[in-house]
């Protein structure tokens, strides 16, 4: 810890005490464990006797020890709130305890302790961390002498509600207790118990960490009443609190200023002082403003200090806070809610104590509302007591957030009480079902009929688990839909039959929407084929119908050219016009059933080609016509907003007059990591040397020359070992992981087939529609291949030649390919971070900046001597021994195009290309263009 961060701790600690007071720990005992690098436990140190924690025993529940578990992070860093001081615990898990009711582990503590023995005037607190295993109670306790049921001297309950994120989850608790004079516990020792609060037939447990048990003397007055920061206090309250422990008298502060109430003393002439009196109770004079905050503190004083360890006086108290009643309160939408409906939007709230009406001020500006008027744009009307909403006119913005207050008027209108400043956010759609509102499959069953009412073949179930559904924080269900199709021509499907059953009923042309989107993942295990003579198809192809209450019907086919992302286990959009319903007749104001299918007569798919896998679904919406930037043709639009304005503009002047070149460049030699030793894996290669690779064994490369390229080439020759397990890297870069949810960009060429088990494909960043594509050119075991993979912005085609035989080259993946950053980083050679290592042997790996063609891949392919073109990287691998190969690439430039979105005319000459008139005079043609989807 330095020097700074030391000094502010100790500040923090005598601020927080309140008196400067020094705490006083009582030993509990505290197991520990270490974890390695990547979180797993390592040593456990602690007292074990007959298998459980030593000091700590259980009634009805267990008290097993530290080393049972790798407990899912730690409670490292954590800062008790509200407590005299800090503590940093070290990670380690005490015990475990059923969260069954009376299920409980407890610890008498040391008797010989003479810090452990109560006294009067002391006041204990007691600090833990709990790991709750989802939603959980719990109690802790202090008891006293030997009787841990009987002799309790506080308890307090502990609420873990989970998060979502995971089931296990950390919990930091505090309990506080002052003994007093003339009590029977006087003399005995302390102890600690913690007890099951939640009764649960399937016996979830919890563990406890890091439990500090402390003591201060108790000079400041406590418990305070009305409690600190209180809502809705009466206008004439009494407050009270309880002394401390050598109090003679209290010196009474009371303010609305919290800062002026806590630098007041006795010698305050703003009025913050009330004096000094003997009795715990100060009643201010009011009645107290309504809906105002106050703020008091008691200092104690004893003209007779106690001496010995106890400090002198004065005692100076905390600062506490309450808020008159009067305010309105209780907004709907909730403050700071999101996604709030765009249509027939009503304000409602609760009305404060004694209103006789009720002003109420929207707008788009929080400053604005907050200082509205009824004499302001924003001052909306006046409502009289017992109509506590306000509908909305009209329908709001997409995607805007608006803010609103309600003053209470009371006293003839003569007295005003000025409310907060709330805010909401409208949403960009109107929600057809996000499967939150259902309890349990019951519910979801009244809404959704899957096999066992419409006898297709699928069941359909409401699923929860945190590792498979979106935003499981926020939106903690999806849908999961089963399908069975091999006996059922019209394949799976799940239906709404009764549009009142949903929200958003069945008129589905309110506030101007055009769109249909679907939240949908498929499943790493189903197979996708491709028969000879017919169109790519899958097991599971998903469909949409909509049919009216004249029974037009139409169905829209999930796009051919995405179908590959129902391998994918990772949520994609699927977007539908509304319009092609329209235009097959269906009344969009009259919907009378909504339909999700999966393959099936729709999908073009029979019996005899069908299976069974599993389909998720999420957040159906309708959306008004909105930005969709890969769907945009307006040019000019560097923003991603679908219109070409002055943030446009801001882009190209930014970069006005930046030109392209060549960049001077140098070798990089490529570090081996996980070989055995210095000489076996260099084997005779394909053209000279070659590097052998296995389970564990791959090649890094470190660099920057690659950033933001929009073109690239990589060949190479494999020669996979027979058998080698599919979907693994030769060359790969997961500089930003997909299932990490960042800008993810991986790249590689991977020995696998979608299909089969011998073919090539590759992965071009998993948020563009190039994720994933089976080029369909044949790999095979213990054979020398040439492999060739060119991208541009437009597309990517991957190529492979088999020792001895000709040059394949695959179906060109026809999609945007958006420019790569995770690769000018790092990439490997001979795995994929995510997937696999790759098995067998690798030569003469190249890298090019720009996009080869198949006149350039075919001289490669039977080339012996030096590459023409020449790469930037090339690793021949004709070492002999060590852990390093040389770069034998380019050494002198390396050709860099414009980095720069605002350079509009690609056709001009290489190495002239630059941000100028040429690319402003396009920018001018689309100026004020908007192109917004549908």
């Amino acid at each position: 810890m330095g020097r700074k961060l030391s000094f502010l701790f100790v500040i923090l600690v005598f601020s927080l005490s309140g008196t400067g007071q020094a705490q006083t720990e009582i030993t509990v005992v505290n197991p520990s464990f270490e974890l390695d690098a990547n979180g797993v436990q390592t040593t456990c140190s602690l007292d074990i006797d007959d298998g459980e924690v030593l000091g700590w025993t259980s009634d009805g529940g267990w008290a097993g020890t530290s080393c049972d578990i790798n407990a899912p992070g730690a409670c490292d860093d954590c800062t008790w709130e509200h407590t005299d001081v800090t503590f940093w615990p070290d990670g380690g898990v005490i015990a475990w305890v059923y969260s069954d009711v009376g299920a409980h582990i407890f610890q008498h503590l040391d008797s010989n302790d003479a810090n452990a023995v109560i006294v009067a005037g002391r006041r204990y607190t007691l600090n833990w961390c709990g790991l709750a295993w989802w939603s959980q109670a719990l109690d802790a306790t202090l008891f006293y002498g030997g009787d841990h049921d009987a002799n309790e001297l506080a308890t307090i309950t502990q609420d873990m509600a989970q998060s979502g994120e995971t089931p296990w989850d950390w919990f930091y608790g505090e309990l506080r207790f002052v003994a007093e004079s003339g009590q029977p516990y006087l003399g005995e020792t302390l102890g600690v118990k913690f007890t099951g609060n939640t009764p649960s037939p399937s016996g979830d447990y919890s563990f406890m960490d890091d439990v500090h048990l402390t003591w201060i003397w108790a000079t400041q007055a406590y418990d305070p009443s009305p409690e600190n920061e209180a809502e809705l206090v009466t206008r004439n309250p009494t407050l009270t609190w309880k002394p401390g422990g050598w109090a003679a008298e209290h010196e009474v502060y009371f303010g609305t200023g919290e800062t002026a109430v806590a630098s007041a003393d006795s010698s305050d002439t703003t009025g913050i002082y009330k004096g000094v009196q003997e009795p715990n109770d100060y009643t201010p004079s009011g009645p107290l403003v309504l809906g105002q905050t106050n703020y008091w503190k008691i200092t104690e004083v004893n003209s007779t200090p106690p001496g010995g360890e106890i400090p002198a006086p004065p005692w100076e108290g905390d600062v506490w806070s309450f808020r008159v009643e009067g305010h309105a309160y209780d907004p709907s939408p909730a403050d700071e809610a999101v996604d709030v409906p765009f249509l027939g939007l009503e304000l409602s709230w609760t009305a404060g104590a004694d209103a006789e009406s009720h002003v109420v001020y929207f707008g788009t500006d929080a400053a604005a509302v907050a200082d509205a008027t009824t004499s302001s744009p924003e001052y909306e009307t006046t409502l009289s007591v017992g109509t506590e909403n306000y509908a909305v006119a009209g329908s709001l913005a997409v995607g805007r957030t608006y803010y609103w207050r309600i003053d209470e008027k009371s006293a003839g209108g003569s007295h005003i009480i000025t409310g907060d400043v709330w805010s909401f956010r409208i949403g960009e759609f109107l929600v057809v079902d996000n499967f939150e509102s259902y309890a349990n499959n019951g519910e979801l069953y009244e809404v959704w009929d899957d096999y066992w009412v419409n006898g297709s073949g699928g069941d359909i179930f409401l699923e929860k688990d945190v590792n498979i559904v979106r935003d499981s924080d926020l939106n903690p269900q999806a849908v999961l839909c089963c399908y069975t199709n091999s006996d059922k021509d019209e394949g799976s499907y799940f239906d709404v039959q009764d549009m009142t059953e949903l929200e958003i009923g069945s008129d589905w042309t309110v506030g101007g929407v055009k769109a249909l989107q679907l939240q949908m993942r498929g499943d790493a295990d189903t197979e996708l084929n491709k028969q000879a003579g017919e169109p790519l198809w899958a097991e599971g192809w998903p469909w949409v119908e909509i049919e009216d209450t004249s029974s037009n019907s139409g169905y829209v086919l999930y796009p051919e050219e995405d179908i590959i992302h129902i391998l994918s286990p990772y949520w994609h959009e699927w977007n539908i016009d509304l319009g092609i319903f329209d235009a097959c007749g269906v009344d969009l104001t009259a919907i009378d059933r909504f339909t999700i299918g999966i393959g099936g007569a729709k999908a073009g798919q029979s019996k005899a080609n069908s299976n069974t896998n599993n389909m998720w679904f999420d957040d159906v919406r309708l959306y008004p016509p909105r930005c969709r930037p890969e769907l945009s043709e307006a040019v000019g639009d560097f923003t991603g907003d679908c219109s070409v304005m002055y943030d446009d503009l801001k882009v190209m002047t930014t970069d006005w007059l930046l030109t392209d070149g060549n960049t001077p460049t140098e070798n990089r030699p490529a570090t081996l990591s996980g070989f055995p030793d210095e000489t076996s894996h260099w084997v005779t290669g394909c053209i000279g040397g070659a590097v052998e690779v296995n389970e564990g064994y791959d090649i890094t490369i470190t660099d920057t020359r690659l950033y933001g390229l929009a073109s690239m080439s990589i060949t190479a020759w494999i020669k996979p070992v027979v058998g080698m397990e599919r979907w693994v890297g030769i060359v790969s870069s997961r500089e930003y992981p997909c299932d990490e949810g960042g800008e993810a960009t991986e790249l590689g060429v991977y020995g696998v087939d979608w299909g089969g088990p011998d073919g090539l494909g590759y992965d071009w960043s998993c948020l563009s529609d190039a994720w994933k594509w089976d080029a369909e050119v044949d790999i095979t075991d213990g054979t020398w291949t040439f492999v060739a993979m060119s991208v541009d912005p437009t597309g990517c085609t991957l190529y492979a030649r088999p020792e001895g035989g000709a040059l394949q080259e695959g179906e060109r993946n026809i999609v945007e390919h958006p420019m790569q950053q995770g690769f000018a980083d790092h990439f490997v050679i001979g795995s994929d971070d995510k997937d696999g290592y790759f098995v067998g042997a690798i030569d003469d790996v190249r890298i090019y900046t720009y996009a080869l063609d198949f006149n350039d891949v075919n001289n490669l392919a039977y080339q012996t001597a030096e590459p023409d073109p020449p790469p930037v990287y090339w690793y021949k691998f004709d070492e002999t021994t060590g852990y390093t190969a040389a770069d034998y690439g380019t050494t002198t430039e390396v050709y860099m195009a414009v980095p720069s979105i605002a350079n509009l005319t690609d056709p001009e000459p290489k190495l002239q290309r630059a941000v100028n008139f040429a690319d402003y005079a396009i920018l001018a043609d689309n100026w004020m263009l908007e192109d917004f989807w549908p």
